[in-house]
């Protein structure tokens, strides 16, 4: 995250129940932590608990859980999740957060054996290392 951090740059939502605190009387998104009005859960307001931004308009963005670069929601369907550096896919839980399928990207196991690229196979037509 950057130094210029603003809490009321986000829409936080609890961490149990997904409720938009926003829409919660007396919300102050500088308060630190909030105690979610529909479930009774302390949820905490700091740069630590960003998940995913917007960035523009319906772009949404989050850390990337294998290389920690950026991925970026690129629409509907199965995985539509995908970081922009190493091309991970990532379907989304209840709460429209990426999950990453840990069996198909565990650690050191991820990718193409000449490049790393983790879209492996899908990327064996656009590589310039792959020579079969």
């Amino acid at each position: 995250m950057t130094s210029n951090f603003d809490p009321a740059d986000y829409v936080w939502r609890c961490d149990n129940c997904n409720a938009n605190f926003d829409e919660q009387d007396g919300f102050d998104p500088y308060c630190g932590q909030w105690t979610c009005t529909e479930c009774g859960q302390i949820n905490y307001i700091d740069e630590d608990e960003v998940l995913v931004k917007e960035i523009g308009e319906g772009i949404l963005t989050s850390e990337c859980p294998i290389c920690g670069g950026t991925m970026e929601r690129t629409g509907e369907g199965f995985e539509p999740w995908i970081c922009t550096s190493c091309n991970v896919t990532a379907y989304e839980d209840e709460y429209g957060r990426p999950v990453v399928d840990e069996e198909k990207y565990e650690e050191g196991d991820v990718g193409c054996d000449a490049c790393g690229n983790p879209a492996y196979p899908e990327c064996k037509a656009s590589c310039p290392m792959f020579d079969d």
